[in-house]
């Protein structure tokens, strides 16, 4: 049913306070229009990250902003799916009360908006149009450790027995050599025998 994570807002009270936040504070770069209620922050590695009045939500979620009350401070989870209408149906036979039913947003999305069990408010929401965005993982200068592929691995619970992890490494400096131009050297040579050792 959920083909990915569509985006993640946070809902605020004060938009521009929060863009202050994340530009002055996170340094992060936020696209938004002063008066706006929507702001867009980038983030390597996150399709969509949004900044979102709670009234702004209010009126997307309910059609009117002084429900804001009604809508959590905190961060909201967008799930894509193929169909938001038989999505809708299949939650909520399964319990899901929505506090929302399916329509098409002014941008053409179509979404559906409930509280999750903790609730946060989340959508879900089909936008065919928008499947081929992609925000890939950008890796900066001082990131680029030849065992860092190995300890994603071992966070997402791969074990790899010493080979492997030699392998990996080995790998890992050969994109790295070929995407980035990081010299593979005697000392990347180096840092693959010492991880086949550990």
């Amino acid at each position: 049913m959920i083909r990915h994570v569509a985006g993640i807002a946070e809902v605020v009270e004060d938009v521009a306070f929060a863009v202050r936040f994340y530009t002055d504070v996170l340094g992060l770069s936020v696209e938004h229009q002063e008066g706006s209620g929507y702001a867009v922050v980038d983030i390597p590695g996150v399709l969509h990250f949004g900044i979102w009045s709670r009234r702004e939500a209010a009126e997307a979620t309910f059609g009117d902003p002084q429900a804001a009350d009604r809508i959590p401070l905190g961060f909201s989870v967008g799930f894509e799916v193929d169909d938001v209408e038989e999505s809708n149906r299949a939650m909520s036979a399964a319990g899901t009360n929505f506090l929302q039913a399916p329509k098409e947003e002014p941008w053409k999305q179509i979404t559906s908006r409930f509280n999750s069990t903790s609730g946060a408010l989340c959508e879900i929401s089909s936008t065919p149009r928008a499947r081929s965005i992609t925000q890939h993982m950008r890796v900066s200068e001082g990131q680029r450790s030849l065992t860092a592929p190995c300890c994603l691995l071992r966070s997402a619970g791969v074990r790899l027995p010493a080979y492997g992890t030699a392998i990996v490494t080995r790998l890992a400096a050969t994109l790295q050599h070929a995407c980035f131009g990081v010299p593979f050297d005697d000392l990347a040579a180096a840092e693959v025998e010492r991880v086949r050792l550990t």
